[in-house]
């Protein structure tokens, strides 16, 4: 019995998504690479690591317009309200899930009585009863709603890139589930300068940092290319990544007391966050079609 062939249709249809697929990457690490590296030259250029979040969103415009000629099915539209919640609620949760035993335990860090103390004083807390209890709570909600409202427009430059033409195009390519795993792996990548140069990194070796980091992205993409594509639309992913730099940046990661064992526990580069986001992506992924997709 002769061996099926791949129709003629769907072959060029593969190779189109991914000649457009690899031009995107291509471009995106061609002009963030160098600026990584620039930065890394002086502490004081930090302030352009805005600028290299959103050069995904530039680099995808550009190989849109120029591989299709227009910017459509790169989920412009809005969704249901229910999709945008799950994009906040969702990391609210795993993040909550992975600081609690480091704010709990003492042998872990427990709360840092210096942020608790300035989070009195930022908010004026100090007539209220238990301000230290109090503190907390509202700069979580704080974080929660301003800072992650304030992050979105950095987050979108990186979701309309990674998840707005990568995830799609690569699922027309490899299917939804090879394409969530794919993506993720290679947007870890993309931020390897930055961990590598000291720019943005953990409290624990490099190696470390870099193994951890990479299954957290991985898995964090898997994530947000499940939003993606089951929702149609780039902004509860966009919503999801400026919350989880929000309120793991700016909130949990400033709440616990610094010690040598959490350094391996906390944050972005930590064993607790990562699994926390590896139990998310492990429900996501099943729930993604092998096929190939037509997703936009």
């Amino acid at each position: 019995m002769a061996a099926s062939k791949v129709p003629s249709h769907t072959a060029a249809a593969r190779g189109s998504a991914l000649r457009e697929a690899w031009i995107f990457i291509t471009l995106t690490f061609a002009t963030t690479y160098p600026l990584w590296f620039y930065i890394a030259n002086d502490a004081s250029r930090a302030r352009l690591i805005p600028l290299g979040m959103l050069l995904p969103a530039l680099c995808a415009i550009v190989t849109k317009l120029v591989v299709r000629g227009s910017l459509r099915a790169m989920g412009w539209g809005i969704p249901t309200w229910r999709w945008l919640l799950a994009g906040w609620l969702v990391p609210l949760g795993y993040s909550t899930l992975a600081y609690l035993p480091l704010i709990a335990l003492p042998a872990l860090g427990g709360p840092n009585a210096q942020s608790i103390a300035s989070a009195v004083s930022q908010f004026h807390l100090a007539r209220f009863p238990a301000p230290s209890v109090v503190a907390p709570l509202v700069e979580f909600l704080y974080v929660a709603t301003y800072v992650t409202i304030v992050s979105l427009v950095t987050a979108a430059g990186e979701e309309i890139g990674w998840r707005g033409l990568l995830v799609p195009t690569f699922a027309r390519a490899y299917g939804e589930r090879k394409a969530a795993i794919f993506s993720g792996l290679i947007w870890a990548a993309w931020h390897y300068p930055i961990v590598m140069l000291g720019i943005y990194h953990g409290r624990n070796p490099m190696w470390f940092s870099i193994v951890v980091f990479s299954l957290a992205a991985t898995a964090a993409g898997i994530f947000l290319a499940w939003l993606r594509l089951r929702s149609h639309s780039i902004w509860p992913g966009v919503i999801a990544h400026s919350t989880n730099n929000s309120i793991v940046q700016s909130f949990f990661d400033r709440l616990i007391a610094p010690t040598p064992l959490n350094g391996y526990l906390a944050g972005e580069f930590g064993v607790f966050l990562m699994a926390a986001i590896a139990a998310v992506a492990a429900w996501c992924l099943p729930r993604l079609r092998p096929d190939l997709s037509r997703a936009g």
